[in-house]
């Protein structure tokens, strides 16, 4: 049964009323009701119709998503691997990693061959002992990016990992927000791999020895002691930079902060976590723990990160991986690495406001 709504009602009366007036055959109330009910019932179905189809395209967008994403992972593991082979040795060749800084654009895809596609890596002659997911925060800094590809696959390579490397770019215009990208990143390469522990690393440093491990350690590890371009270079005893992690630490301190945009913060509100959750933060040795960091602008520092740091813990349980709302623009497999663009803001807060606050 359909349930006419009022203007049809008034529009049959006036019609009648307008035939008795034109001295014509004028149909009666009950025709003209019947008539728009049988309009009303074919809009009905056509309404239902659009319904219908418009949850079938989002349930095919949704199946094409988990198609792909399983297709992702079919293209990073693409071989068959024996079981039987032995465990990796533990690399001894220790020394000076050289860095070169002079990579033309094309170069790239010519190297590293037997790097997969999405710059996925495993050793075919043993049983790798580490998985590792690298993390890395980027936007326009195309240079940096063939420098850190260049240098780091040869020298994880002979670490005889398995990895892959991440490529997080902010989309938008936003300021940048690294928290929420290693946050969002972190959810989306959990889909890609059964990685053991995640390193998450600025684009703009690179290791300087080849005793510097990206193995996965027992508790959270600071990598990036000392920066040697700095005019006093001292041993650096704050978390960030480079820094590796378990994937059930992260997940147990609720990971990053979402609120720090801009430079600076994030990565002190992560070890303030990681010290109240009873999870020690190791360092290497600072005759070990010596990077080189390629030269950029700095960006400045956000105004609004010692009064957050005040609140840190209080915050921690709501302001974290499981809170935050992103949406992945693209998915890419390159050669050397994975690019996957990613909306931090996809409910357009106001960060200006926020940052300058």
């Amino acid at each position: 049964m359909f349930y006419l709504p009022v203007r049809k009602v008034l529009k049959c009366l006036i019609k009648k009323r307008n035939l008795a007036r034109q001295e014509r055959h004028a149909a009666s109330l009950t025709e003209c009701l019947i008539k728009e009910s049988s309009q009303q019932e074919k809009w009905n179905y056509k309404y239902h119709i659009i319904i219908i189809i418009v949850i079938l395209l989002i349930l095919s967008l949704k199946i094409f998503q988990q198609y792909q994403y399983e297709m992702l992972m079919e293209d990073g593991e693409p071989f068959d691997y024996n079981e039987t082979l032995s465990m990796c040795a533990i690399n001894t060749t220790f020394g000076k990693t050289p860095i070169n800084r002079l990579i033309t654009k094309n170069v790239l895809e010519r190297l590293y061959p037997t790097v997969l596609k999405g710059g996925y890596y495993r050793p075919r002659d043993c049983q790798p002992r580490h998985k590792v997911a690298i993390l890395v925060p980027y936007r326009d800094r195309a240079l940096h990016l063939r420098i850190f590809l260049y240098n780091m696959h040869p020298f994880l390579m002979k670490q005889k990992l398995e990895y892959r490397i991440f490529v997080l770019e902010q989309a938008g215009l936003d300021i940048f927000n690294r928290g929420r990208l290693f946050n969002a990143g972190f959810k989306e390469v959990m889909k890609l791999g059964k990685w053991q522990c995640v390193i998450f690393h600025d684009v703009d440093l690179l290791p300087l020895d080849d005793r510097i491990l990206y193995t996965c350690p027992i508790w959270p590890r600071n990598m990036c002691g000392t920066i040697v371009e700095e005019k006093d270079p001292t041993f650096r005893t704050l978390y960030g930079g480079v820094s590796a992690m378990d994937v059930k630490h992260f997940s147990k301190v609720n990971g990053y902060s979402n609120s720090y945009w801009g430079w600076g913060g994030e990565d002190d509100d992560i070890y303030k976590r990681l010290h109240e959750a009873g999870i020690p933060v190791t360092k290497y040795d600072k005759q070990i723990a010596l990077y080189t960091s390629l030269r950029h602008v700095k960006q400045a520092p956000n105004k609004n990160r010692y009064k957050l740091l005040r609140t840190a813990l209080k915050r921690s349980k709501k302001d974290g991986v499981s809170s935050l709302k992103f949406k992945v623009i693209s998915v890419t497999l390159l050669h050397l690495y994975t690019h996957i663009v990613i909306d931090i803001n996809p409910n357009k807060e106001i960060v200006q406001e926020i940052y300058f606050k």
